[in-house]
């Protein structure tokens, strides 16, 4: 069993629900409930007991879930001691993005871990910043950085290469209170007339046109504030953060509700960055060690000028 899945089963675990342990890991309810089953044909035992009502941990699931995490523990801190053990080598290659997203950590991981195989990976550092929800690209441009896991807009900069990863769906967090927390189907056209808090400006400008863009498009011209800290904040149960979905907004408190639009037309493509002119082995490989593990639907390049909205099937974020 591979640490993705193991993964998933611990997520279980920690929600004891289907939709959301699928909303947390990006997968949708089906494609966890087979992984389910098929890790439960695997060990020969029921991990999960479960019905219409609820999900439980068997007595053999509890026992597997804790060696399960324990496991996955033990695998993450051989990866960081290994990355550690190049720290004392010339060649550093810079990650940045939305790295709090769990599709992308598990695709840097998975990546890493492939590249630390490799002659090149061996004699490596690798730094990784988080940067949030804000534009990558022009720190790829700048020298700034080396990849970026990055959204990628119909606006962006020349002299990059991008590769498609996967798609994230736009969404809401509000207050258990509004409306809009359980209004079903959730469309754009739903957050017409909401008060809109968002993203500070400051290094998010194509991000903000994109949102902008898509709103006109669907003909919404919701009150929007920019906050000036570097974060969004619920200050109100009228308010809502819209933009990007983010299921961790739930950490304001149990009070508040995370939710993706079940209106795809429009969706956040999300792309492993680099510059055009590289020319480092390293860097090159570990660009092609993301290229490995991407959402293999669909692949964009750089010279693709109006690219599809990304198909939306079982996305392995």
């Amino acid at each position: 069993m591979d640490f993705s899945r193991c993964k998933e089963l611990v997520a279980l675990a920690d929600k004891l629900n289907f939709s959301k342990a699928a909303e947390e890991l990006f997968v949708t309810q089906s494609t966890l409930s087979k992984h389910v089953a098929s890790a439960e044909r695997e060990v020969g035992f029921r991990i999960f007991e479960r019905n219409t009502v609820r999900v439980e941990l068997t007595e053999s699931g509890s026992a597997f879930i804790k060696e399960a995490r324990e496991a996955i523990a033990h695998y993450e801190a051989g990866v960081s001691e290994g990355l550690a053990a190049c720290c004392s080598v010339e060649t550093t290659i810079r990650i940045i993005g939305p790295l709090m997203n769990p599709t992308a950590i598990a695709l840097v991981s998975a990546s890493l871990a492939r590249f630390s195989s490799m002659p090149n990976g061996c004699g490596t550092k690798i730094s990784i910043v988080d940067t949030g929800v804000r534009d990558c690209c022009e720190k790829i441009l700048d020298e700034q950085a080396d990849i970026a896991i990055a959204f990628r807009y119909k606006n962006d900069p020349d002299g990059l290469l991008y590769k498609h990863l996967f798609t994230i769906p736009f969404g809401i967090a509000c207050h258990s209170s509004n409306p809009l927390a359980s209004k079903s189907p959730l469309r754009f056209r739903d957050l017409a007339n909401s008060h809109i808090v968002t993203y500070p400006e400051e290094g998010r400008r194509r991000y903000h046109e994109f949102v902008e863009t898509v709103c006109s498009k669907h003909s919404i011209h919701p009150d929007v504030s920019k906050t000036d800290e570097g974060f969004c904040l619920i200050n109100s149960k009228d308010d809502i953060i819209f933009g990007v979905f983010y299921p961790d907004y739930t950490r304001f408190g149990p009070d508040f509700v995370a939710r993706k639009l079940d209106d795809i037309s429009d969706e956040f493509e999300v792309c492993v960055v680099i510059r055009k002119n590289e020319s480092r082995d390293a860097v090159l490989d570990l660009f092609a060690c993301f290229e490995s593990h991407r959402d293999t639907k669909r692949t964009v390049s750089a010279s693709d000028k109006n690219p599809q909205t990304p198909s939306t099937g079982d996305q392995h974020k």
